[in-house]
């Protein structure tokens, strides 16, 4: 028998570790807020809230809880899903993109949302020289 809680952790930081390597960014497990408050479960990519998912069937409800924790941060929500024996995947709203596209939700394999992800860190690096010139 699988606990679910070692997989769920395991997920996390199977993501935790893609995200630092493939972004560069220090990104970390939100294990106590999500005891506490249930939280993001990885905190440090600025802009983004994150919910990780590592079961052998879809839910709905991962989408809701995800936007609810974003909602309450102000972030932009992901949720990054691995159903087993499957590739990671991820859900976002399709106005995560820009003004003017709508709520509704969009899925790609998860190496289409780092491009998304790294190019919204390009923007912002890019916003920051021209602040400070």
């Amino acid at each position: 028998m699988i606990n679910s809680r070692s997989k769920g952790k395991a997920g996390e930081l199977e993501i935790v570790h893609l995200l630092r390597q493939e972004l560069g960014v220090d990104v970390t497990r939100n294990w106590r807020e999500q005891a506490a408050v249930g939280g993001a479960d990885i905190i440090g990519l600025p802009g983004w809230s994150i919910e990780v998912k590592r079961q052998k069937r879809f839910s709905p409800a991962w989408w809701t809880q995800a936007a609810e924790q974003a909602a309450r941060s102000g972030d932009k929500a992901a949720l990054l899903y691995r159903l087993d024996r499957k590739p990671w995947m991820a859900r976002i709203c399709i106005c995560a993109l820009g003004r003017g596209y709508g709520h509704f939700q969009i899925e790609m394999d998860i190496n289409d949302w780092l491009t998304i992800v790294r190019e919204h860190i390009d923007e912002n690096v890019s916003s920051l020289r021209k602040d400070c010139a």
